[in-house]
Parts: structure tokens; sequence; C-alpha cells
């Protein structure tokens, strides 16, 4: 079984790597797209306000990120969830 596990795990990294590798940082970049369908994603992405690309990180940002009750739910969940994996995990190793 614990071959299994490592060869999953193996798969998973290398989609990983493969989707760093060939997603475009921005719609600009992406080379599949034609220049009007270009166009038709920075229009849609302007109507959303989410902008293109952003690397400065603004006080008000961490603020609005802290009182979203969806970003509060995740640093929750994440933890309950590998915490009560493993305990299960470790109860299948004690049985053995």
């Amino acid at each position: 079984m614990e071959g299994h596990v490592c060869g999953a795990g193996a798969v998973t990294v290398g989609f990983g790597g493969l989707t760093w590798w060939l997603m475009p940082d921005n719609p600009m970049g992406a080379g599949w797209l034609s220049e009007r369908e270009k166009v038709a994603v920075l229009r849609h992405i302007s109507v959303n306000q989410t902008g293109v690309e952003n690397r400065r990180v603004r006080v008000g940002e961490i603020w609005e990120a802290l009182r979203d009750m969806q970003v509060w739910l995740v640093w929750i969940t994440v933890p309950l969830v590998s915490f009560f994996s493993l305990r299960g995990r470790y109860r299948e190793n004690l049985k053995k």
C-alpha cells in the first residue's frame, strides 16, 4: 500500500510541475489565445475589477482578508481535516 501512495504523490507533484510550467502568468502570455480572445478576457477581468497582475500588497487588503469569513473557514477547516485524517491513520497502525 505504501508504494501506491508514493506513486500517487509522484503523479500529483508531476502534474503540479507540468501545470506550473504550462500555465501563463496572465492572459497576454497565453499563446493559444488569439488577440480577439485576449481582449475578451481582459474585458471580463476589468468588469470583475480583479486586475491582471499585482505584485504589491496593501495593508487594506490584509485587513480585508482578516475580516473575511471564508478565510477563517479555510484556516479552521484545513487543520481539522488534516488532524482527523492523521488520527485515523494512527489508529489503523495501532491495530496492526
